[in-house]
């Protein structure tokens, strides 16, 4: 059994503590294997970045096992950097892509894994972020800075602009038909998703600018050269529709962002706290080395 610690933080916080991230991962799927065996048609919300890797490795074991059907399960997930289609390589690698074609073909189905659209063409051509920087420049009236969150209005006339819009929009009506549990990481500066500082509380999926602290940190999935300083990503709103949520961080570089979370103000300057205020439970992994940011007395 892994060497664990249990914490209710809140009434819907249960911080659990392990010492490895394989344990993390394995602790986590306790939880959410059930559920899926409940409920054949279970929908999940999928999470980007290095921390869910290990879960979605361990998730992937178990399909192979016969242990956990996802043949008529979802995956819609948070995010996706805007003129680009391979921020999820890896997750897809893990959970999809290594699994054996027999297992493939008898318990999981790719067109189940939903990501934001975020390759949107004029005339043929790929805007990427330098276009999508111009397009913005020529037609302010279309839009508004919700800072990070580029508003775009309903009487937006740009096609490019309209069509993103457009895409958020049902994006959002995928979102509202019911996720049941919404896996999440968190960046090392505290966001969700992509909801970086001074994203609202209402917000929907929207497209967001993307701060300089999150590209440094993912600098690693710009290798290609292609840089990305936009996203269309699900706003704090939206992640409140979950019934349930699980979060992963591990490392020294997330212990500011998990004391924030758990004890800093709940406002747009610190949106990972919302997580406080949202419906149903959150359990929030840590490692022992992040769970110093942990205030024991204020902890049960």
């Amino acid at each position: 059994m892994p060497n664990q610690k249990s914490y209710k933080l809140d009434q819907n916080i249960i911080v659990q503590v392990l010492d490895t991230k394989e344990e993390i991962a394995q602790k986590a799927l306790e939880i959410l294997i059930p559920e899926i065996q409940k409920n054949s048609e279970i929908v999940l919300g999928g999470s980007t970045g290095n921390s869910p890797k290990e879960f979605y490795k361990q998730l992937r074991e178990k399909i192979e096992k016969g242990e956990s059907d996802l043949s008529k399960a979802t995956i819609i997930f948070l995010d996706e950097y805007f003129g680009r289609l391979n921020y999820h390589h890896y997750t897809h690698a893990e959970l999809y892509y290594k699994i054996s074609e027999d297992a493939r073909n008898r318990t999981f189905k790719k067109q189940n894994i939903i990501t934001p659209k975020s390759c949107f063409y004029l005339e043929n051509m790929l805007i990427d972020s330098e276009k999508l920087e111009k397009i913005l420049n020529e037609n302010k009236n279309d839009w508004e800075f919700r800072d990070p969150e580029i508003y775009i209005k309903e009487t937006a006339k740009n096609p490019v602009l309209k069509e993103v819009r457009d895409v958020c929009e049902k994006y959002e009506d995928l979102i509202d038909k019911g996720i049941a549990w919404q896996i999440l990481g968190i960046g090392v500066e505290g966001h969700i998703g992509f909801n970086e500082k001074g994203t609202k509380e209402d917000s929907l999926t929207h497209l967001t600018k993307l701060a300089a602290s999150t590209l440094n940190s993912n600098k690693d999935d710009f290798q290609d050269g292609f840089l990305s300083t936009y996203s269309i990503t699900q706003g704090i709103n939206s992640l409140s529709k979950a019934k349930n949520r699980i979060l992963f961080a591990m490392g020294k570089n997330k212990q500011t962002a998990i004391h924030n979370t758990l004890y800093g103000e709940i406002s747009p300057s610190n949106p990972a706290a919302y997580l406080r205020k949202m419906p149903g439970t959150t359990y929030i992994f840590l490692d022992k080395e992040c769970a110093k940011a942990l205030k024991s007395k204020n902890l049960k």
